[in-house]
């Protein structure tokens, strides 16, 4: 089992989501005939609020919902199963945020192009979701991101209404070669393999759908720039409607990450790319309740698991993520996980489809 002492999230009490993600899960409790006043009540909510049009509902509460419904109902697989009110066959209008990223996708160029355009206004449906597609030659990657917090079977949702937004956007089935989950495998993973049609990766570095890449580059059929552009008009009026998450450390990881395979880590020279002072730096980041050295660890870790996972050397990973030697990334690793690199990159191995995947700026902290 690793030990994972990085990366560590600051708390944000105050991130939120759209109260529609709390839907079907207390749609499920009623079906298990569950006390769902008792159980919003808990978690200060009640059943006005959870139906109100354009609610939104506290991380904490979204999460202790889900994570009380599974418990309560036994069932780890809720997620997925919960997933069947975005089949991409239904002809019913699917709920806003989804109706809304689904018309942002299908006026896009290519599938690639509709999960950037999306990415901009996931905060639409849930704070701290982002979906980034990631090329390396034949093969392709979405990679999902979420707060480490994310219960398994919220995370499983999101994977499977993602590949169904997908299909919908695209009216193909999107034939995938892997997909990966960070959270332990159920008792039977049959479920999975028979929802993704394919090999389910669990307790994997992160979040991703693997699939060639021709699948994303082909052209939509419904591509239209004019419809486009008043879609993501509509969007961005909701967005700025949304309170503001202009937190300074995502900037400063951001330009770490912008900075590391220079071997650029040092504060001064990230804080002048910031157009701060370093005192200013380490105050502002003081005041959110972190450090520099903190933020450099976490994305270092954090890339340094992406990289190591798709299979890349412990070389050219020490290179990327800034170290001058290959044997100071060794100890820092195995300070963060209580593996080497070469151990993890044993047990936690690249799929066997996709080639590596490449250094990205789009990843998120």
């Amino acid at each position: 089992m690793v030990r994972c002492a990085v990366p560590k999230t600051t708390r944000r009490p105050h991130l939120t989501a759209n109260n529609r993600l709390l839907w079907p899960v207390v749609e499920a409790l009623r079906v298990s005939k569950l006390d769902i006043p008792r159980a919003l009540a808990d978690v200060g909510l009640d059943e006005e609020a959870t139906n109100a049009p354009d609610g939104r509902v506290s991380l904490d509460q979204l999460y202790q919902v889900w994570r009380f419904a599974v418990e309560r109902t036994g069932d780890t697989e809720l997620g997925l199963k919960l997933s069947v009110f975005s089949n991409p066959s239904f002809s019913v209008s699917w709920p806003m945020p989804l109706a809304l990223l689904e018309h942002l996708g299908m006026s896009s160029a290519n599938l690639a192009d509709a999960i950037a355009t999306q990415n901009r206004f996931m905060r639409l449906l849930h704070d701290g979701l982002r979906f980034y597609v990631e090329a390396d030659g034949a093969m392709s990657s979405v990679r999902m991101e979420v707060p480490a917090e994310e219960p398994a079977a919220l995370i499983d949702l999101n994977m499977a209404v993602a590949l169904n937004l997908g299909r919908r956007i695209t009216r193909r089935e999107l034939p995938l070669t892997e997909v990966w989950l960070t959270h332990g495998a159920p008792a039977d993973p049959k479920p999975y393999r028979e929802f993704f049609g394919t090999n389910v990766r669990f307790s994997a570095p992160f979040n991703a759908l693997f699939g060639p890449t021709e699948e994303f580059q082909r052209p939509l059929p419904t591509h239209s720039d004019t419809f486009k552009r008043r879609v993501t008009q509509h969007a961005e009026k909701l967005l700025a409607a949304l309170p503001s998450l202009d937190f300074f450390e995502d900037r400063v990881c951001a330009q770490i990450e912008a900075e590391l395979p220079d071997g650029n880590t040092n504060a001064a020279a990230v804080a002048e790319k910031l157009g701060v002072s370093a005192r200013t730096l380490h105050r502002r980041l003081q005041q959110e309740g972190t450090s520099y050295q903190d933020l450099l660890d976490r994305v270092r870790f954090r890339l340094a698991v992406r990289y190591l996972g798709a299979g890349r050397t412990v070389a050219e990973v020490a290179q990327l993520v800034g170290f001058a030697q290959a044997s100071t990334f060794h100890r820092a690793f195995k300070s963060w996980t209580g593996e080497t690199p070469a151990e993890y990159q044993e047990h936690h191995g690249s799929p066997a489809s996709p080639a590596s995947i490449p250094p990205s700026a789009n990843g998120a902290s």
